[in-house]
């Protein structure tokens, strides 16, 4: 959801950086690949650590810019299947790096039942974070249109910075495990989604012929 009815605010706020960028012709590609880098090295430095609050802080603002490459793409007309493939990759790695130090967190810094409780949600999160992408990879590799849903990836980043925000600012771990478990089922709830427009069209196609 907020990717599509947040595109136009983001793109009017880093217009700006877009057009430095351009100025300077730095690749979409090299943008892409520096702010995975920037962002993995940023959870890994704050999430494990403790540093909830800031690490939520900083990281959204660095999801904020997310679409930068894209707009730089866009702008110097280097928009690519390769760009795309790059641009997934590093998002795949930045959601699994981010869940990971939630595990992490846990195991360091929460006992007990809690903990443990934490430690499984994110697991759960994780995996089904990861399946959200994947459907819409295969079911376009097989020639279908799949996209949309419940929710997107920059709604499932929001939904897990902000469980890490009030966290660090104090709320008991149960609030964060609840929040991730609430992002575990939205993003199942999505990949069914997804599943379902391939099996629509599947039959459709099937009826046709």
């Amino acid at each position: 959801m907020l990717s599509s009815s947040g595109r136009g605010i983001t793109e009017a706020m880093l217009a700006p950086v877009t057009r430095a960028l351009v100025r300077r012709r730095v690749p979409a590609t090299a943008v892409t690949v520096t702010g995975g880098a920037l962002t993995v090295a940023i959870t890994l430095a704050l999430i494990p650590t403790g540093h909830l609050w800031i690490g939520a802080l900083v990281l959204g603002v660095v999801v904020l810019v997310d679409s930068l490459d894209g707009q730089v793409a866009r702008a110097t007309g280097t928009v690519s299947p390769f760009g795309a493939f790059v641009d997934a990759t590093t998002d795949r790695l930045v959601d699994g790096v981010l869940l990971g130090s939630i595990v992490v967190y846990a195991l360091r810094h929460v006992p007990g039942e809690q903990g443990d409780a934490l430690v499984v949600a994110a697991l759960a999160a994780l995996v089904a974070d990861q399946l959200v992408p994947y459907t819409k990879a295969r079911g376009e590799a097989e020639g279908f249109a799949v996209g949309g849903g419940l929710a997107e990836r920059a709604d499932r980043l929001v939904l897990v910075l902000a469980g890490v925000l009030v966290h660090g600012l104090g709320a008991p771990a149960w609030v964060l495990t609840t929040v991730l478990a609430l992002t575990a089922l939205a993003s199942l709830v999505t990949a069914g989604q997804r599943v379902a427009q391939v099996r629509a069209q599947a039959r459709r196609s099937t009826e046709a012929s």
